[in-house]
């Protein structure tokens, strides 16, 4: 999906350290799909899913100061997150057309 990031456009932001945002993409989508972009400061491991818990070895690792990821969701579903070892915030935006 990285390769649309130029025909999106940011919707909603979230940041947060730890823990699970609110369900996504009630306010972006009326087909159920959801595009997020995804980056941190610090490594994370992130989940996303209708009732996801980041885990070191279930989920998927973000490495702070990467390039954002362009993910894709289903509306309603959350994005948990679980810090690797240094404090950062991880910025989840949901993106649409």
């Amino acid at each position: 999906m990285n390769g649309l990031a130029h025909l999106l456009r940011p919707t909603f932001s979230y940041v947060i350290t730890s823990g699970t945002t609110s369900t996504v993409g009630a306010r972006t989508t009326p087909i159920g799909v959801v595009a997020l972009r995804i980056n941190a400061t610090a490594d994370v491991w992130v989940s996303i899913g209708p009732n996801p818990t980041a885990t070191a070895t279930g989920s998927m690792l973000i490495q702070g100061g990467d390039p954002a990821e362009i993910l894709k969701a289903n509306a309603g579903d959350q994005v948990a997150v679980l810090q690797v070892t240094a404090t950062g915030t991880v910025s989840v935006t949901e993106m649409s057309r």
